[in-house]
Parts: structure tokens; C-alpha cells; sequence
């Protein structure tokens, strides 16, 4: 089970979030100046506590409406939220805001706190309790608990605490999910120890000594330490709070926002994403221009409602008075200047002026083309991946791709980890053939596939009618350049490999000797053919322990009009077949090789050397055999020259003692 988390509130401004985590923490999170004299939080704040096994990070964020951009920042990553609602108050403006913004950013773990309970008698705090049950219905936070407090006489905290632990216990770790992404909010310097960056990890983890890299200005930098909820650590998590000592990079480098991240991650500047609208939003407030929120990241950005000309009428029961549009809509954000995100990101939208949100939704392709029409194919493609998930996204990539993907194609495109994307893999793709290699996982759809293994049956099937005296087939070196179309940027032997063994599963395919060759191929189907390389075996074979100028045997094979090039190539094949060995200029019959070797070495083992001469004598051959068997004979290690003799070695004397008990 995880044991750190975040925790954050939430809430109206005034509403007593500063003064609940003083009363939960013992520190005071307003320290800001400005923060101060206004009274108000400005900043995000952080401390920390411990509850039982847990160590949690808290954060306050603030609640006027003028700083939204920092709650959201503040609330992206967090594990359990407290949105906070005095109780002599209600739930004012920036309450509905915070709850709509938790409710879009998918904070699941939701406790409703409300604050300065002794204020207001028991009838007041009744009927805050409905109307905060009443805001809450159909959003994620219907049924969440309601936990009364009051920070100045110290009630209600032990209860608090108790349902924070029990909705921590709830939390499954989420630690080996994606990339190492870490959101600055702040960064600073410390006397000797250099630029120091603070903010939430997104995804992933990082350990101390870490190469990482820093968005978008994509730089490099290294961690040097790192602090978890102000203790030292060497490793940090998703969902940790936590601060990193980086070298590499000066502070004027870094800008809140920015984001680090354990590898260059894909950067991109139109994004699709399902919106899903506040019922009070006038259409005319987005259909151009937005404030766009993710993280600790924001910009201004243009929008483009893909299902524009798809309104609804009230028959429909997706309409709001008032209006004629749905409340989940499919965008395309234009990002001003290129940002890393990932495929389910949370957002937030809000208008330029930064008066009110628009609303938010979920990022379903971080790497889209450019939507020129609202088309209906463009909409049921994103309707699909909204319905069914990252799965279904990988099936539209892979389709839509001219090549085969890899897994690690699709982790850098869509910047999430390896892991995620073999999870999406194993709940199913459509029609998509998956093969395993030993250097990444292919995906390439089934038709392709079909159509690849055909063209490669063909380039072996023409290798054949080229080399048709060669046994061996053709390399994995020479067939994988030819299909570089369906890999693209791949050089990818592993790839291709992985298609030819599956052809020989499929026994159309037959692998020997780390060749590809036609299942069934015989290189003697045609009779002649066999007839012609039996003449020339004839021909070595009647020179015995003689060689002679293979001049010779062209003009010999011209008779029988076999042409020169056929010769060489069934030389070529008699030595491939081992029935011939090269040596240097000349092909001797391998079988006469061995027999001369057991001869010399018999003949040394009674005799003290031999010469040249000797040894033609003693194999009635030719001199010019007997020097190249020398050579080979010397190479082998058998026997060196001493003057015009040849004498066994110890590695030769022990050859022939073995050969003389074999024939015993």
C-alpha cells in the first residue's frame, strides 16, 4: 500500500482553509506579506503531518476568485481533497467553482469540511448540511462525507482526522503508472546547494543521481537530492509532494509551470480532448479563445468546437435551459507553443479575462492531426476513444499509421510508459497482430501483416531464382533493409525476424544455419541441372590427389556446353556443401583432404619427417596438392617445418595415436 499522499482544500475565500490546516498541522501556511495584510491566501502553501502509517503533504490553496489558476495547480495531483465551507457562510461563488473543478479533475477522494461550526446553531448547520447534499448530486462528490469542524475551539478534528485515514486506506498505489512527471510550482536557491525545484510528481518515480529533463525548454538535469514532505529521500513517487536539488540548469532558467520529467518527452501544439461544459456557460464564451489549465501549466489557447453544427433541441436530454449546446463537447486545443501532456490528462478551461471557468474534461489524443473539418468520422473517432479508453486510442494509432508500431513508438507518441501501454494491449486490440520480439513488442494490423509476409515469400522466392545452386537461403542482413516502408524509422531487423519466424510457424518458411529459405525448395528439381554439378564432381574426383588450374576445367565443362558462370557457381555450391575446400586459388575434393591428413599422420608416427616430395610419392599426387595440404596441415596445428621436412607437432603426435587406435 502507499504510505505518502497529498491531501489539499479547496473552497471560498475566507472560509477558514488557512485556519483548518493550522488547527490539523500546527503551521501557519499564510506567510506571504501580501498574504497577511489581505488576509486572504495568495499562494499555494504546503506542510506536512503524519496519521497513522501515512505521511501526507498538505496543501492550501487559495480561494479568491483572482487566483483560480493557483487552486487548480494546487489541486492537480492531490489524493484526497477537502473542499471547506464555513458554516455561517454556505456555499458561495468559488465554492460551486472549487466543487465544479474537483468534480472535472476527477478527485474521487472528496471531504466536504465544514468550518467554524460554532458560530451557527444546530438549525443553521442542518441546513447548510442539505444544501451542500443538494450542490453535490450528479458529480462525483454526491455522497461525500460532511465533517463538522471548528479550528477555533479545536472540535471535530479528531473526526476529521479518522475519515482522512479511512479514505487514505481506500487508495491503491499508483506508483509504477507512466513516465517520472514532476510539475514546478516554485523554484529557489539555497547557499551552497544551488537551484532547488518544488511541485507534485504527476506520474512515476525518480530516484536521487537521476538524469532527467526539463519542459519545454528541454534541457538536461541532473537530481543531486531530494526532499519528500521535508525529509530527505531517495526516491519519490506519484502523487509525492516534494522538492528536487537539480544541477545543470540556473533559476532564471525556470518558470512555474515547466515540467520535468525522466525523458524527452513528445512536445506537441494541438491536442483533442472531450470539454465537458458548466451548465451556466454561454456558448459564445469559448468557441474561440481560452485560458487552458493542466498541472502547474497554463496558456492561452484557440479552440476549435469539433461538433459545432451537432446542437440540440430541448426534446433533448442533454439540454440546458436556456442554451442549445451539449454539455460534452469534442475540442481541439491549438497550444500556443509546443507542451508535453498525456493521453487522459485533466484540464481546465477558463476565459480570457480569468473571471469564471468554462470547464473541463479529459485529453483523449495528445498527438492528432490538424482537424480542417468537423467530419463525422473525426467525432465517432473520439466519441469510440472517450467511450472505450486508451485501448481504443492505441487500435485508431496503430490503424491509422502508414508502418508497424512499437510499443515504444507508442510510449514516446503518447508520452505514457511501456507498462501502460502493455496494459491497454492486454485488454484487447481489433484486428491488430502482435508480435513479440527480443527488443520491443510490433503491432501492425492483420491486413498489413498479410501483405508483408507476401511480399517477403516473394524477395526469398526471387533470391532462390537467383542463387539457385546456393542451399542457404537469405540473411536477416539482406532481407530486412527491403522492407524499411512498413518499419519507418526502424531498422528493424528484430521486427522483420520476428514476421519470418512466424512464417515458419506457419511452414512456409524453413530456417537453417541462420538463413531463410522456401518451405520444400529443391535445388535439383530440374534433372540437367543435376547432371551438370554431377560432371563436375566427376571431374574433381578423377584428378585423385592431383590439382590443376581450374582454366582447366572450364574448358573441360565447354564441351558438354556448360558456361563458365554455371561453373563457378556450382563450385561455389559444392563448397557450401562442404564437398569442395577453397584453398587460396584452388578447390580441393574435401573427402581427399581428410584421407591425406590420416595418411601424413600415420606416416609421422613411424617416421621422424617428411618432404614434399615424400608425400607425393607416398599419395601419388602432384606437388601442388601436397603444398596446399601443407598449409593446411600447419594452420591446423598438426605439423611444422623443420628445413625441407615436415614433423608431427604434440597436437599432431596425439592426432595420430587416436588414429591408430581407431583402426586397430
Amino acid at each position: 500500500m502507499k504510505k505518502n499522499f497529498i491531501i489539499g482544500t479547496s473552497g471560498h475565500v475566507d472560509h477558514g482553509k488557512t485556519a483548518l490546516i493550522k488547527a490539523l498541522t500546527g503551521k501557519d501556511l499564510d506567510t506571504h506579506k501580501e498574504e497577511k495584510k489581505r488576509g486572504i491566501t495568495i499562494n499555494n502553501g504546503f506542510t506536512h503531518l503524519t496519521l497513522d502509517e501515512f505521511e501526507v503533504g498538505v496543501i492550501d490553496v487559495p480561494g479568491h476568485r483572482d487566483f483560480i489558476k493557483n487552486m487548480i495547480a494546487g489541486a492537480t495531483g492531490i489524493d484526497v481533497a477537502m473542499l471547506v465551507i464555513a458554516a455561517n457562510s454556505g456555499p458561495e461563488k468559488q465554492t460551486l467553482e472549487h466543487l465544479k473543478i474537483l468534480d472535472m479533475l476527477n478527485v474521487s477522494s472528496v471531504i466536504i469540511v465544514l468550518t467554524k461550526c460554532d458560530l451557527v446553531d444546530e438549525e443553521e448547520l442542518e441546513l447548510t448540511n442539505e444544501l451542500i447534499s443538494e450542490l453535490c448530486e450528479e458529480t462525483k462528490l454526491e455522497g461525500a462525507p460532511i465533517i463538522q469542524v471548528s479550528a477555533l475551539k479545536q472540535t471535530g478534528l479528531d473526526d476529521l482526522k479518522t475519515e482522512i485515514i479511512s479514505q487514505l486506506k481506500a487508495i491503491q498505489s499508483n506508483t509504477a503508472a507512466g513516465p517520472f512527471r514532476h510539475y514546478l510550482d516554485r523554484s529557489f536557491i539555497i547557499q551552497g546547494h544551488g537551484t532547488v525545484v518544488t511541485g507534485t510528481v504527476h506520474s512515476g518515480s525518480c530516484q536521487k543521481g537521476q538524469k532527467l529533463w526539463l519542459h519545454p525548454a528541454m534541457k538536461e538535469v541532473n537530481i543531486r537530492s531530494i526532499q519528500r514532505h521535508g525529509k530527505s529521500a531517495d526516491e519519490v513517487f506519484s502523487g509525492d509532494r516534494c522538492s528536487l536539488n537539480v544541477t545543470g540548469i540556473k533559476k532564471e532558467e525556470i518558470s512555474p509551470g515547466m515540467l520535468i520529467s525522466d525523458r524527452q518527452l513528445n512536445q506537441v501544439s494541438l491536442i483533442d480532448a472531450e470539454l465537458e461544459v458548466f451548465g451556466d456557460i454561454k456558448p459564445g464564451d469559448f468557441w474561440c479563445d481560452a485560458l487552458f489549465f493542466t498541472g502547474s501549466f497554463d496558456a492561452q489557447v484557440k479552440l476549435s468546437l469539433l461538433d459545432k453544427e451537432m446542437e440540440i433541441t430541448e426534446d433533448d436530454p442533454e439540454y440546458l435551459e436556456g442554451e442549445t449546446f451539449k454539455k460534452k463537447r469534442f475540442i481541439q486545443i491549438h497550444l500556443p507553443s509546443p507542451f508535453p501532456v498525456s493521453y487522459g490528462d485533466k484540464f481546465i478551461l477558463r476565459n480570457t479575462s480569468d473571471t469564471h471557468t468554462i470547464g473541463g474534461g479529459k485529453i483523449l489524443d495528445p498527438n492528432p492531426l490538424h482537424h480542417k473539418r468537423r467530419s463525422k468520422t473525426v467525432l465517432e473517432r473520439l466519441q469510440r476513444i472517450s467511450d472505450k479508453g486508451l485501448n481504443t486510442l492505441l487500435n485508431i494509432k496503430i490503424h491509422e499509421a502508414a508502418f508497424m508500431k512499437s510499443v515504444s513508438d507508442l510510449a514516446a507518441e503518447l508520452n505514457l510508459s511501456h507498462a501502460q501501454i502493455e496494459a491497454a494491449i492486454e485488454k484487447g486490440l481489433s484486428r491488430i497482430s502482435i508480435l513479440k520480439g527480443s527488443e520491443d513488442t510490433y503491432l501492425i494490423p492483420q491486413p498489413r501483416l498479410k501483405a508483408l509476409k507476401k511480399e517477403i515469400i516473394k524477395v526469398i522466392n526471387d533470391y532462390h531464382i537467383i542463387n539457385y545452386l546456393s542451399e542457404a537461403g537469405i540473411s536477416l542482413d539482406e532481407i530486412a533493409p527491403k522492407f524499411k516502408s512498413y518499419t519507418e524509422t526502424h531498422s528493424d531487423s528484430d521486427f522483420i525476424k520476428q514476421v519470418l519466424t512466424n512464417l515458419c510457424k506457419e511452414d512456409l518458411l524453413v530456417f537453417h544455419k541462420g538463413t531463410w529459405s522456401a518451405k520444400g525448395r529443391d535445388i535439383f528439381a530440374d534433372s540437367d541441372l543435376k547432371t551438370q554439378v554431377e560432371k563436375v564432381k566427376d571431374w574433381y574426383t578423377d584428378q585423385g590427389m592431383c590439382t590443376y588450374s581450374q582454366r582447366i576445367l572450364f574448358d573441360e565443362m565447354a564441351k558438354s556446353n556448360i558456361e563458365e558462370e554455371t561453373v563457378n557457381k556450382m563450385v561455389i555450391f559444392l563448397q557450401k556443401s562442404d564437398w569442395l575446400t577453397r584453398m587460396e586459388d584452388v578447390f580441393l575434393v574435401t573427402e581427399n583432404i581428410n584421407s591425406a591428413r590420416d595418411q601424413l599422420l600415420s606416416h609421422l608416427l613411424e617416421n621422424d619427417g617428411i618432404t614434399v616430395a615424400g608425400f607425393r610419392d607416398l599419395l601419388e599426387g602432384n606437388r601442388k596438392f601436397c603444398l596446399n595440404c601443407f598449409a593446411l596441415y600447419e594452420k591446423e596445428g598438426l605439423v611444422i617445418r623443420e628445413g625441407d621436412d615436415r614433423i608431427l607437432t604434440e597436437k599432431g603426435r596425439q592426432a595420430a595415436l587416436q588414429l591408430a587406435k581407431q583402426e586397430a
